[in-house]
């Protein structure tokens, strides 16, 4: 359900659903203008011309609000895979502000509940809205690499990887 309101909030907050908005309200406004005689009466006019103007403002307003708010949030510290090129053994995630070129990152397999150090990679590669992790060495937690959407969501990649791994790393020559 919360995934559900968060697409909703995404769709109203967009740029397009704010022009669909402000064309609603003009259509609403075009309605009430056909079925009230707005030429007896100038305050309706002027009535109508002020409510349209204000939901103009308000939309707008809103929509401002929500983009500060969305701008001043981190971004989270981990990423989920977005897909797995087998060829050069590469993650594709989003880009994110706590994945820095050349860093070690680990990618963690949860499996019951309990996250477990699956792979420690490298970011290889910063995109304007992808980063490339290659993997440096492979824990053998898991029998094969996932690649599937499904599989892909049971990883979660962090700027994080334990002192001990670490140590693994070098004992492989990597």
């Amino acid at each position: 359900m919360k995934a559900v309101l968060e697409d909703v909030r995404k769709a109203v907050f967009s740029i397009n659903g704010t022009a669909i908005f402000i064309a609603v309200i003009g259509v609403l406004s075009s309605i009430v203008t056909i079925f009230v005689n707005t030429s007896a009466d100038v305050s309706v006019k002027w009535l109508l011309l002020s409510i349209t103007l204000g939901l103009y403002a308000m939309v707008i307003l809103l929509k401002i609000a929500h983009d500060s708010i969305e701008r001043g949030r981190p971004s989270p510290p981990f990423e989920n895979p977005i897909r797995f090129v087998v060829e050069s053994g590469i993650f594709v995630i989003r880009k994110n502000e706590h994945f820095l070129s050349n860093i070690l990152v680990g990618c963690y397999s949860q499996q019951d509940g309990l996250e477990r150090l699956a792979y420690i990679g490298v970011v290889d590669h910063v995109q304007p809205t992808l980063i490339q992790i290659r993997i440096q060495l492979d824990l053998q937690i898991l029998a094969t690499v996932p690649v599937g959407p499904e599989e892909l969501k049971m990883l979660e990649i962090r700027p994080v990887v334990p002192f001990t791994a670490v140590q693994q790393l070098i004992r492989q020559g990597n």
